[in-house]
């Protein structure tokens, strides 16, 4: 019953603090043995081939987090042999070749399109996904399915297209109700509604060129 009782809390949550926690294994690798990582681009730290490689067209990302993705990747890029190399047999060897290994895969998917790398990667159980530039984003099946854009009516610059909330409550989207707001838009709309000032107040701050 106690918890049932609680209304309300105050909710501290800071950008700082988020950027922080989303550290991830950065931060286990420094707190747990003081490691600094360094930057990597889009690579993984900890874990190879975990990045983007450049493809005939565009690139693609590839996440094979163990041993076993890593075999399943060396099969599609008809090198199986790779597996069983002693540079690249386990995560740890291949973190310590991890330049050998890169300039070799990388050789191999320049030789075909992301499209076609990505097709064949997930048909053997290997995260991936081409890097889409905006318009690909956009034009995204799965971005148009999920309705993603929507349009609404600005005040000055007519009808203007929007990317619309990615929250979903019980299967419904939350609605654009408003396009965004010129500067002061709402201005005498929150201190009347939600600070009380009266009509008295607000001619005080309109003459003296406050609002």
């Amino acid at each position: 019953m106690r918890d049932r009782e609680k209304k309300a809390q105050h909710v501290d949550l800071s950008l700082l603090d988020v950027q922080v926690s989303s550290l991830a294994n950065v931060a286990s690798s420094y707190l747990l043995k003081n490691h600094v990582t360094e930057r990597m681009g889009n690579a993984h730290g900890n874990i190879t081939p975990y990045e983007t490689f450049r493809c005939a067209d565009d690139p693609i990302m590839i996440a094979a987090g163990n041993d076993r993705m890593f075999a399943e990747v060396a099969k599609v890029v008809e090198h199986p042999e790779w597996a069983d190399d002693e540079r690249f047999k386990t995560n740890r060897d291949r973190i310590e070749h991890r330049d050998e290994l890169r300039s070799l895969l990388e050789d191999v998917f320049l030789q075909k399109t992301a499209a076609e790398w990505e097709e064949r990667l997930t048909e053997h159980g290997v995260p991936c996904g081409a890097v889409n530039n905006i318009e690909q984003v956009f034009d995204h099946p799965q971005v148009r399915h999920r309705e993603m854009v929507q349009t609404g009516e600005h005040e000055t610059l007519g009808e203007t297209t929007f990317v619309r909330n990615p929250i979903r409550a019980n299967g419904e989207t939350l609605s654009i109700d408003q396009a965004p707001p010129v500067l002061g838009a709402n201005t005498e709309e929150v201190l009347a509604g939600e600070l009380g000032l009266d009509e008295e107040s607000l001619q005080v701050l309109r003459k003296e060129g406050i609002i």
